[in-house]
């Protein structure tokens, strides 16, 4: 099996494995009461397993092989592979009781991601804060041990930025002059922010006040394009991330929506500055909050 370049998180096989053994049942001609009663299993267990929710062991993907007539070599080898590939330990799992389940598959989709596009406009992106910016935002709804385990997740999150995917990042104006945390907090954020855009790996455009509407004043949103799954023979597919209020949602595999937000990044991209205006503006508005505490 080939994964690409990038790694390959346990929740993202996990997916993989259940669509493959969903879609092995239903061309089997059973439905999940009948499969369940086969195997002398809970119907709600062969339902964590098609939507994700565990792991699988070996001897009970086999069994899932065998009842469902899956005989060729290859195959069989492959979804045994997946399973325990996916079974490994995952580093957001500590924190796991304090995200959403879209959040934790954006973390998954992210780390086994060869390319990241993200249009924000209120807030800056969670991958691109300081841990001072970040308590500033999330304090403001929580606190207590949730507080630093959100807190400590962002860290494990941002070690994407180390020698991870290339990511462009479409960057409202409006959050460059927000100063969460207050002047000093906010100057870090914009100098933390200017060291990252001028790295070979991160490109950031910002959307000036001057640009027009576009998809990314309804909600913030990602598109990340990770490899295909070795069980459907495909070399890569589009994964997208939205939040809208306090709902998050991640569309995946043949979602209808997804062409609609690669085409609202497109769309956003084109009206932002280029990466260099765009970084000269960064150190602008850096330069100028560092004069104004200066003085």
């Amino acid at each position: 099996m080939n994964d690409g370049v990038r790694e390959l998180r346990p929740l993202v096989l996990r997916h993989w494995l259940a669509e493959y053994l969903c879609a092995a049942r239903e061309a089997a001609g059973m439905n999940q009461g009948a499969a369940a009663k086969a195997l002398a299993w809970s119907v709600s267990k062969l339902n964590r397993v098609e939507t994700a929710g565990v792991g699988i062991q070996m001897t009970d993907a086999k069994a899932l092989l065998d009842l469902y007539g899956v005989t060729d070599a290859d195959t069989v080898e492959r979804v045994l592979t997946t399973a325990k590939r996916a079974r490994r330990r995952d580093p957001f799992a500590p924190y796991r009781k304090f995200i959403s389940e879209p959040y934790d598959l954006l973390t998954s989709c992210e780390a086994s991601a060869s390319r990241i596009w993200s249009v924000d406009t209120v807030v800056l992106p969670g991958l691109l804060q300081t841990r001072a910016y970040a308590h500033a935002l999330l304090s403001v709804r929580h606190h207590g041990e949730r507080l630093e385990a959100l807190l400590e997740a962002r860290l494990v999150r941002r070690r994407l930025l180390d020698g991870g995917p290339h990511i462009t990042f479409v960057l409202d104006e409006a959050l460059l002059r927000r100063r969460i945390g207050g002047p000093r907090v906010f100057l870090e954020q914009l100098t933390q922010l200017h060291e990252l855009a001028s790295g070979p790996d991160i490109d950031v455009l910002v959307l000036p006040f001057t640009a027009g509407a576009h998809l990314g004043l309804w909600e913030p949103f990602m598109v990340m394009e990770i490899p295909g799954s070795p069980l459907a023979d495909e070399p890569s597919e589009v994964v997208v991330y939205r939040e809208s209020g306090d709902n998050d949602h991640v569309l995946w595999g043949a979602d209808e929506q997804i062409p609609t937000y690669r085409e609202g990044y497109r769309a956003a991209a084109a009206q932002a500055l280029d990466p260099t205006r765009s970084l000269a503006l960064i150190a602008e508005l850096r330069d100028g909050l560092a004069a104004e505490l200066a003085d």
